[in-house]
C-alpha cells in the first residue's frame, strides 16, 4: 500500500468529532497552538512558547499566549493561521501544572499570561506537527510531519478525493485559472507591477495559473496539516471537535465547566479583545501612532521637518497618548511612559466599574418591573432572586476592581512586560527629543504646540462646563 493510500485509510478510520459532553471534561481538553515558529528551549532543557513580547524583545507588550481546544484555530477578522506550518498539541492538565490557570478560557481562545522570562512552559507529552518533504506524512511518539510541497501526482489525487466540494472548487479555479473578471481585478489590485505583467501577457490564463500555483498547493498542504493534526490528536488520546463557534453547545459546555472550576471563561472568541490585556495593547498602539503615524504619513519620530511635525500633532492631538506627551514637552519634562500605561490602566478599571454599576441599576429596575407583574407571588420571588444574584455578582466585580490600584495588582507578569516596553519607548523618545531641542526652529515649534495644547485644554473646560 502506498503512503498516499495509507494516509487516506488512516484518516477515514478516525472516529467522529467530539461534542458538548466530551468537551465538558477538562481531562479531554487538548491545547492547540498554531504558529510559524518552533518552541524554544531554556538552559534547563524545558521547552516553551514565547509571548509576542518576548519574541520581539518587548517592542510589542503582548504578554499572552493564545491557544484553542481540540482544533486548529480558524481564521477570523483579527487574523488567519492557515499558513502557520507548525501546530503544537499538549494536554490542558499538563499546561496548568506547569504554568497555572489561564487568564481566560474559551474553546476558541484560551490564553495564558506568561512569565516574561519563561514563556508558556510545555510538558514532555507535547506533540509537535511540522513540515517535512521527506514523505507525505509521518506520525511518531512525540511529533508528526507533513508535506508542504513536492507532492506526487498520486498524492495530489488522493488529497483531492478527500477535499470538500467547496475546497475542490477553489482548487480547480486556481488550477484552471477559471476566474471571473471581477475576481481577477480583486486578486491583482494589491500589486501594480503584477497587474502590468498580466496585462502584457499573451496567454493570460497561463500567467494566472503560474501566479496562483502556490495558492493551489496551499489548499493541499492546509488540508494535510489539519488531517495530520487530527490523527496526532487521536494518537494522544484526544478527539477533535468542529463545533466551537461563538456560543456553540461545545463552547458553552467548556465555559460552564471552567466557571464551575472558579475560572474566568466565555463561550465567545471575543474574550481577549474585551480584556485589560487588550486595553494595554491598544494603548501601546496609540503610543506607536504618536511615534510613527497611523493614517498619517509621519509621526513624531519620523517626520521630515518641524512643519510636518506640527501638522501631525494638530491632527492627532486627541490621541489618548499625544496630549500627555505634548504636555511634557511644553513643561520640558521627560515622558514617563510607564506612568502613561498606569494611568490608562486605571481609566480602563474605572470604565469597567461604570458599566458594572449600570448592570446593578438595570437589575434594580428589573426588580421594580417584576413587582408590577401580573403573575403569582411565588414566580415573582424566583425572578427577584435571580436579579439579586446578578446584583451580588456585580458587587463582587466592583469590589475586585476597587482593590486594583496599579497594573501589578492585577497581573505582575503584565506589569513587568509593560515596564520593559516602557523602557524601550523612553529610550526611543528621549533620543528623538534631544535632537529636536538642537533644531534652529525649536522655539517656533514649541510656540505652535503650546497653541495646539491650549486650544484643546480650553475645549475640555468648555465640555466639562456643559
Amino acid at each position: 500500500m502506498s503512503k498516499a493510500e495509507s494516509f487516506k485509510q488512516a484518516y477515514e478510520q478516525i472516529i467522529g468529532y467530539a461534542g458538548e459532553n466530551y468537551m465538558s471534561k477538562p481531562e479531554n481538553w487538548c491545547v492547540v497552538h498554531a504558529t510559524k515558529y518552533l518552541p524554544q528551549k531554556h538552559q534547563d532543557g524545558t521547552i516553551y512558547i514565547p509571548s509576542t513580547a518576548m519574541a520581539t524583545n518587548f517592542d510589542i507588550p503582548r504578554n499572552t499566549v493564545h491557544t484553542t481546544f481540540n482544533h486548529v484555530v480558524r481564521g477570523h477578522m483579527m487574523g488567519n493561521w492557515d499558513d502557520s506550518p507548525i501546530v503544537i498539541l499538549t494536554p490542558y492538565t499538563d499546561i496548568v501544572k506547569k504554568n497555572g490557570n489561564p487568564a481566560e478560557i474559551s474553546g476558541v481562545d484560551t490564553y495564558w499570561s506568561v512569565n516574561p522570562t519563561k514563556g508558556l512552559i510545555l510538558s514532555d507529552r507535547t506533540f509537535i506537527i511540522q513540515p517535512s518533504n521527506d514523505v507525505l506524512y509521518s506520525i511518531n511518539e512525540h511529533g508528526a510531519t507533513y508535506k508542504r510541497d513536492n507532492f506526487t501526482e498520486e498524492e495530489i489525487q488522493t488529497i483531492l478525493s478527500m477535499l470538500s466540494p467547496s475546497e475542490l472548487e477553489i482548487y480547480n479555479k486556481y488550477k484552471n485559472a477559471d476566474f471571473d473578471e471581477y475576481e481577477i481585478k480583486n486578486e491583482l489590485r494589491a500589486d501594480e507591477r503584477v497587474k502590468k505583467m498580466y496585462e502584457s501577457a499573451k496567454d493570460k490564463k497561463a500567467f494566472l495559473r503560474g501566479l496562483f500555483e502556490e495558492s493551489r498547493f496551499d489548499i493541499l498542504s492546509h488540508f494535510l496539516r489539519d488531517a495530520v493534526v487530527r490523527m496526532s490528536m487521536e494518537k494522544m488520546g484526544f478527539v477533535e471537535t468542529n463545533e466551537l463557534s461563538d456560543g456553540s453547545p461545545a463552547n458553552t459546555a467548556i465555559a460552564e465547566t471552567a466557571v464551575n472550576m472558579g475560572l474566568y471563561a466565555t463561550a465567545s472568541n471575543k474574550g481577549h479583545s474585551g480584556s485589560l490585556y487588550a486595553d494595554m495593547e491598544n494603548f501601546w498602539g496609540h503610543i506607536r501612532t504618536c511615534f510613527y503615524g497611523g493614517f498619517d504619513k509621519y509621526g513624531l519620530l519620523n517626520a521630515p521637518d518641524l512643519e510636518e511635525l506640527v501638522v501631525f500633532i494638530a491632527n492627532n492631538i486627541h490621541n489618548p497618548a499625544m496630549i500627555s506627551i505634548i504636555k511634557n514637552l511644553i513643561e520640558n519634562k521627560p515622558v514617563d511612559f510607564a506612568k502613561l500605561y498606569e494611568d490608562s490602566f486605571l481609566i480602563s478599571i474605572k470604565g469597567r466599574n461604570f458599566w458594572t454599576n449600570c448592570g446593578i441599576e438595570n437589575q434594580t429596575d428589573e426588580i421594580r418591573y417584576i413587582n408590577n407583574y401580573q403573575i403569582p407571588e411565588s414566580e415573582k420571588d424566583k425572578l427577584r432572586a435571580e436579579c439579586q444574584q446578578k446584583i451580588q455578582k456585580y458587587k463582587q466585580e466592583i469590589a475586585y476592581y476597587d482593590s486594583i490600584k496599579k497594573i501589578s495588582d492585577y497581573d505582575p507578569y503584565l506589569a513587568e512586560t509593560i515596564k520593559k516596553n516602557a523602557a524601550i519607548l523612553s529610550a526611543q523618545f528621549n533620543e528623538w527629543y534631544e535632537k529636536l531641542k538642537k533644531s534652529d526652529d525649536y522655539q517656533s515649534f514649541m510656540n505652535h504646540i503650546r497653541q495646539i495644547y491650549n486650544s484643546v485644554s480650553v475645549q475640555n473646560v468648555m465640555d466639562n462646563e456643559r
